[in-house]
Formats: structure tokens, sequence, C-alpha cells
């Protein structure tokens, strides 16, 4: 019997994720958590075959949450399910440790798939992003002109807690870095996306960060 823990706070996605799970895997032990918290209270109870897991939840630090994960079940096969762009997040999330990305606007047999390919053992690439990566280009010629594409992992993490109203402080709580290296990242990222503000900050995060609808 399969055990899949389901990570996500959006109610119905949720929903719409544990139907599927249950259609394609009747047998499988389903468990979901609304927050990191909830996360490692389950994983520190049970062992999982599977997490299906969102970048953005309450409590997470994104790339951080992998090692979270990884520290208290070595095994457990991780696919990220994230309404963010593939074309920017999922290569890295895969150089990170993660088996697999896929953008929640993708059709159910799509997200099958992709569970299916994580859990048989295999590296679930999404479709956008073999794109990318079967262009027989220069990682240069490569850019789409999104310029978070600019930004290192560590920056796109401070990026999406300054987006979400967090201060430097309160990101130095939650990474555990010095505030004064809190501010160097916040000043690089305001240079890189040209941006003078947290308002502008957020604007230019949800007009790139979303993965584009399929055509």
């Amino acid at each position: 019997m399969k055990r899949i823990l389901l990570v996500d706070d959006q109610a119905i996605v949720c929903y719409g994720t544990i139907q599927l799970l249950k259609e394609n895997y009747p047998r499988a032990e389903v468990t979901s958590a609304k927050d990191v918290n909830e996360m490692v209270a389950h994983l520190n109870d049970q062992n999982f075959d599977l997490i299906i897991l969102d970048i953005n939840i309450p409590g997470g630090s994104n790339f951080g949450m992998l090692d979270i994960i990884r520290l208290r079940q070595p095994q457990i096969k991780i696919l990220i399910f994230s309404g963010y762009d593939p074309r920017i997040y999922g290569q890295r999330y895969l150089d990170a440790g993660a088996h697999g990305f896929l953008s929640k606007q993708a059709p159910e047999k799509e997200l099958a798939k992709a569970i299916d390919t994580v859990l048989n053992g295999g590296i679930y690439i999404p479709i956008q992003l073999k794109d990318i990566l079967n262009e027989d280009v220069s990682p240069k010629a490569r850019t789409s002109g999104n310029p978070l594409e600019l930004l290192s992992n560590r920056e796109i993490e401070v990026m999406n807690l300054l987006s979400e109203g967090l201060s430097p402080l309160e990101i130095s709580v939650r990474l555990n870095l010095q505030l004064s290296t809190v501010s160097t990242y916040k000043h690089r990222i305001f240079e890189k996306l040209n941006v003078n503000n947290v308002i502008d900050l957020v604007q230019k995060t949800r007009l790139y960060s979303s993965a584009p609808k399929d055509e």
C-alpha cells in the first residue's frame, strides 16, 4: 500500500488532488497538510512513499522545505505541484533534489502521469521545461526575458517572502540568516528586477511567477 502526503493550503486544489489519487490509487493511504508544521508532524509520525508539495505554503521557505523533508525521510519521493512557472522554478527544484515538478494548471492526466513517474523511480520533467532543455541553443539564448531568471535560489526565497509581506527581520528568522544578509539580498533583488519598493516587487513577481495557461 502506497502512503502519500499532500501538502497544500488551497482547499479546492487539495480536494481535487485527493479525488484523483483515490481514483488512480484506490488502495493508497492519502494524508494532507495545509502548512509546514502539519507536514513535519506527519513526517515524524509515519513513513511516506511520496509527498506532493506546493512551493508556497504557510511556514515554508521554498527550497529549504526539501531539506526539512529529506532530514526526516531521506528516501521519500518529492513531487513539486505549484502555480509557479516551471520554466523559472522547475530546473531549480530538480537540481535541489525534487523528483518532479508540475504546474497546477496541468490537466489531470498529466498529474496522474507525473505521480506514476515519480512513484516508479523516475524523474518527471514538465513539458515547458523539456522544450527549453531540447533547444539547440546556448543558455543565454534560451532566456524568455523573464527577470526572475536572474535571481539565485536564495534570492528567489527572499523575494517570495518579501512579496508575502514579511519584514527583513522576519525573513532573517524564517531563513536563519543574519539581518544584514537579508538586507543585502533585498538590495540585489530590487536591483536585478528594477524595482524600488515592495509594492512594485509584488506586482512584478505576480506578473512573471505564475505559470502560463495552456494554449
